[in-house]
């Protein structure tokens, strides 16, 4: 496809500030120029006279394979062909968001395998308003998963125990003695609770959304636990409504 445009339209348009690769013979200066918005991810060629013409990647890249093009040229649209390395930590985020969230250091506490429910209500509606915020709270997650469930555990030692002497759960004597032992260590929960889903809630802090941790539990077998989460820090322990 060719496509003229004077060279003086394209000197008022470098004060829009809008850089692409600008691909010109030799080795002059201006093999890295700056163009109108409309021109980005376009290679230009400069014709006899004051025009350049539009040629297609393909073609350029062909121009490279002839010689034809200065090596700086060249190397320029070499980058320019080359796609961007993908987001890693996006990627991994959305697929956990369909897929669930491997959280090794819990899988192994609790003797487990597999992904852990991963979800927030309206996803859809909300994913490119907080894409950033979420991937943010994912890699925190991720990263700091083994700091997480033990800050969580270890607050929650005392609060079980209350739950335990105080709390009327239904049972029987002999039932709430089997399903609500005494513990003295944080190690007993791995027999106990098993994680169920993480709900991510659209309320933020420094960035970070809150996280519901769902877990089955055999003392509330129809509601299990819920805590809610900011980072390492638990913010509430309930039944399970309290994940979300």
């Amino acid at each position: 496809m060719q496509h003229k445009e004077t060279r003086n339209d394209m000197k008022i348009a470098k004060i829009k500030g809008k850089k692409i690769y600008h691909i010109v013979g030799g080795d002059r200066k201006d093999s890295i120029d700056t163009v109108p918005e409309s021109y980005c991810g376009q290679f230009f060629l400069p014709d006899d006279g004051d025009t350049v013409t539009e040629v297609s990647a393909e073609a350029a890249l062909e121009l490279v394979r002839a010689g034809t093009l200065c090596r700086r040229c060249a190397k320029h649209l070499d980058a320019c062909l080359t796609p961007p390395p993908p987001d890693i930590w996006r990627v991994e985020c959305e697929k956990a968001i369909h897929e669930g969230v491997v959280l090794n250091r819990w899988n192994d506490f609790f003797k487990r395998s597999g992904p852990i429910e991963f979800y927030a209500e309206d996803f859809e509606e909300n994913w490119e308003k907080y894409a950033k915020n979420l991937i943010k709270t994912y890699r925190d997650l991720i990263e700091n998963q083994e700091a997480v469930l033990l800050s969580m555990l270890t607050h929650f030692l005392p609060i079980y125990e209350d739950w335990r002497t105080n709390v009327d759960f239904g049972h029987t004597e002999e039932k709430h003695a089997l399903v609500m032992p005494r513990v003295g260590d944080i190690q007993q929960f791995s027999t106990m609770l098993r994680p169920r889903s993480i709900i991510i809630h659209w309320k933020k802090k420094k960035g970070i959304f809150c996280l519901g941790c769902h877990f089955d539990a055999p003392w509330d077998e129809e509601h299990g636990l819920g805590v809610m989460m900011h980072r390492d820090k638990p913010e509430k322990f309930g039944d399970g409504s309290t994940a979300g």
